[in-house]
């Protein structure tokens, strides 16, 4: 038993280990824009950047866009949502709740020089069944 352990101490400290450098080339940041649609809950956005997959901080956000709220033909603007200086950085919130089954178009504008045009849609309530549990199983014997 004794000489199991040895080996398996030796093997654990003199194993093989490589460092393997790999040249990824910088992409130019894109801007990722993440909707939240929930049934009778105010429609809100995150925008932020991708970044390089070396870079181990918080991605940048963006707080100085302007985001236009339209119906889904495109045809009616129902909101202009700017950034609060009171919300978390890349968060902007409508004062429109989303209506199941609508679908919405966005139109975002980043320093009034590039435009960006989404489309997203709401989803149907769900509707889940509370089951009741009244006891549980643990190692094949109800507790």
């Amino acid at each position: 038993m004794k000489y199991l352990i040895s080996i398996t101490i030796i093997f654990t400290f003199f194993a093989c280990k490589r460092q393997i450098d790999f040249n990824i080339p910088e992409q130019e940041k894109t801007l990722v824009v993440n909707s939240n649609l929930c049934v009778d809950s105010f429609i809100s956005f995150n925008l932020a950047y991708t970044q390089s997959i070396k870079d181990n901080s918080q991605p940048k956000k963006e707080n100085n866009a302007v985001i236009e709220l339209f119906d889904k033909d495109n045809t009616t603007l129902l909101d202009v949502i700017s950034h609060k200086l009171s919300d978390p950085d890349g968060y902007y919130e409508s004062t429109i709740k989303a209506i199941p089954f609508n679908a919405y178009a966005v139109l975002i504008t980043l320093n009034q020089s590039k435009k960006y045009l989404a489309n997203d849609s709401v989803p149907s309530r769900t509707v889940g069944k509370i089951v009741k549990i009244d006891s549980t199983i643990f190692q094949g014997r109800a507790n």
